[in-house]
């Protein structure tokens, strides 16, 4: 019963996620390059990725769950918030560079990020997608599989799947290797909570979006 209760709320949760990022990603279409939606659309870009969190919070709620059940804990905070930082700046560079492997260094430009935009990758895109894949999702698949490596490979995967909802589709890719990544070093590192991927998440995400990436969405 308790993992049929599982997959329901995965699927439950992942579903209004898939609707509201594709909402969410409709609104963006004039936007181009790094998506900077601080426009006619931003407050209900932002109000629609919030209610996405609603249905989990409401699990999360009904099911008097704990939060440490979700990658978070109350000790060596300060170590928590430093492994974020870290993760960031060192994931944004490997994706970076693999994508001038890839033969994209062409594409790569440096745009100026204003920090309302920044402000907006912090407190929305990456808390929402990290409670959402690195947080609910993830631990629930853990917890169904018992199995590290399938919560890893299918939230990554789930992960994956959003961005190409959302139209990006040239970075599914980055976007498989990057959750990837995440994951196994919240699983390697000691201290790293689902508060340092959320960190990492929004320093990636800035650091990325700085070099804009012309025609591969």
């Amino acid at each position: 019963m308790s993992k049929i209760r599982d997959i329901f709320d995965i699927v439950i949760v992942y579903m209004v996620a898939l609707v509201g990022i594709t909402i969410a990603g409709l609104l963006d279409i004039d936007f181009e390059g790094s998506f900077l939606i601080w426009g006619r659309c931003s407050w209900t870009n932002i109000g629609i990725y919030f209610c996405i969190l609603l249905i989990p919070v409401m699990i999360f709620l009904f099911r008097k769950e704990k939060i440490s059940e979700y990658g978070f804990f109350k000790v060596k905070i300060g170590r928590q918030i430093f492994i974020g930082l870290v993760m960031g700046v060192v994931l944004s560079f490997v994706i970076i560079m693999m994508l001038r492997l890839l033969g994209y260094g062409n594409r790569l430009t440096v745009e100026y990020l204003e920090i309302k935009t920044i402000l907006y990758y912090f407190f929305v895109v990456a808390v929402v997608e990290e409670l959402l894949f690195r947080g609910f999702i993830y631990f629930k698949i853990k917890k169904y599989c018992d199995s590290e490596a399938m919560a890893i490979v299918a939230s990554s995967l789930l992960f994956a799947c959003s961005h190409y909802i959302k139209g990006q589709n040239g970075l599914i890719l980055i976007a498989i290797i990057f959750s990837s990544l995440i994951c196994l070093l919240r699983f390697k590192i000691k201290s790293c909570s689902t508060l340092s991927l959320i960190i990492a998440h929004g320093i990636g995400y800035s650091m990325f979006n700085v070099w804009i990436l012309n025609g591969l969405a």
